[in-house]
């Protein structure tokens, strides 16, 4: 049996962001709300609309998100902000990561999330809030329909559930190229990783589908023009890669979360997904079945005679993004390790580490960060 849930509540227009805010607010009879956001990520821009659609009653906080601190110190620090400023509800927006971590001090009650014997009052989680999301240019995290679900770390791959999403293509007209174009590689790694998938959502199959044509057919101007209309393209993908994302989680995500959680450098999750998904792409077509290929070529209108892995990146290779792990900030032994890990957690699919290690050090994208903006 297959069990399809969908989130109930998403904004999604031109211009919303002021009306939409104002109006969950006040039909959540939220007041306090608090902040969440990366200053080095979001604009001045953005943040002004986000504060002009508070209801004239709100009494908002504002908490920064450091982008040197951990994962586990940001939300040590974001749980204490709620809890001193008395917030009772949770507003991110700008950047996945701060989505991510707002998430996490918003999901669990305090009584059922008890703490390490050696941690502080201090470390106490914030308790179960509203948590309003208000994606950028990279979009929404993978979503997660499990309301207080205290099993979940709130770390990178674990899924958010916001009370209400808002998604405004006008938030990111005047993105850079470097940012658009890591989206883009992210939301189309998404929708493909999810529709090789083979566990039964026919929905979410369509969605991802959905999402890959929407990419492919406005390429590479979602990249080189910055309208309107390639800004409501790309977070319509994003979306679709999101919505995706409710089938079991691709080599692709499995892989960039290992990479992610023992990473001691920030990483561009979208160049890191562009390249995975290529192994992702050749193991499978090791791995399926002589019919379950053919659909799956006849489905993407793959070439004759060329390998999936090969025709990927001759879509992808124009994104102006890191061509190489090495580039990215991973080694040899990173990347083995990944490898085994992953080899033991899916023995089924992964013949072996060394076949795993060896797909991934052959991944190299050429050099055309130049040529996609020039173009």
């Amino acid at each position: 049996m297959t069990l399809i849930t969908y989130l109930s509540r998403v904004h999604f227009a031109d211009g919303v962001l002021e009306v939409a805010l104002s109006s969950e607010l006040e039909l959540n009879k939220r007041s306090r709300p608090l902040l969440v956001y990366e200053p080095d990520v979001v604009s001045n821009e953005f943040s002004e609309r986000v504060i002009a659609g508070l209801p004239g009653c709100c009494k908002f906080s504002t908490h920064g998100i450091s982008a040197n601190l951990s994962a586990q110190r940001v939300k040590t620090a974001l749980a204490k902000s709620i809890r001193d400023t008395n917030s009772d509800s949770v507003i991110a927006f700008g950047s996945a990561r701060a989505l991510t971590l707002a998430d996490a001090c918003c999901r669990c009650p305090v009584s059922s999330d008890p703490l390490p014997a050696h941690a502080t009052a201090s470390d106490a989680p914030a308790g179960n809030k509203d948590l309003f999301a208000i994606p950028g240019v990279d979009g929404l995290p993978a979503m997660s329909m499990r309301r207080n679900d205290n099993g979940r770390t709130g770390g990178y791959g674990a899924g958010i559930q916001p009370t209400t999403v808002i998604i405004d293509p006008t938030l990111i007209v005047g993105e850079s190229v470097d940012r658009t174009a890591s989206a883009i590689a992210n939301a189309l790694a998404r929708c493909l990783s999810e529709y090789f998938s083979e566990s039964f959502n026919p929905p979410a199959t369509g969605i991802a589908m959905e999402g890959f044509n929407r990419i492919r057919r406005n390429l590479p101007s979602l990249v080189t023009e910055d309208t309107l209309d390639m800004r409501r393209e790309l977070m319509a993908a994003s979306l679709n890669g999101t919505l995706a994302t409710l089938k079991e989680s691709g080599i692709a995500h499995e892989l960039s979360e290992i990479l992610l959680r023992d990473s001691s450098r920030s990483v561009d999750k979208g160049a890191l997904m562009r390249l995975l998904i290529t192994v992702e792409a050749e193991l499978l077509e090791r791995y399926w079945t002589k019919e379950r290929n053919n659909e799956i070529r006849d489905a993407f209108n793959v070439p004759a005679g060329t390998g999936l892995r090969d025709w990927l990146v001759s879509i992808m290779e124009l994104l102006p993004l890191p061509g190489s792990f090495t580039e990215l900030g991973f080694g040899s032994n990173q990347l083995a390790a990944a490898a085994k890990e992953l080899s033991v957690s899916k023995p089924a699919i992964v013949p072996s580490t060394q076949i795993l290690s060896k797909m991934l050090a052959s991944v190299e994208f050429n050099d055309c960060r130049m040529l996609a903006v020039s173009d």
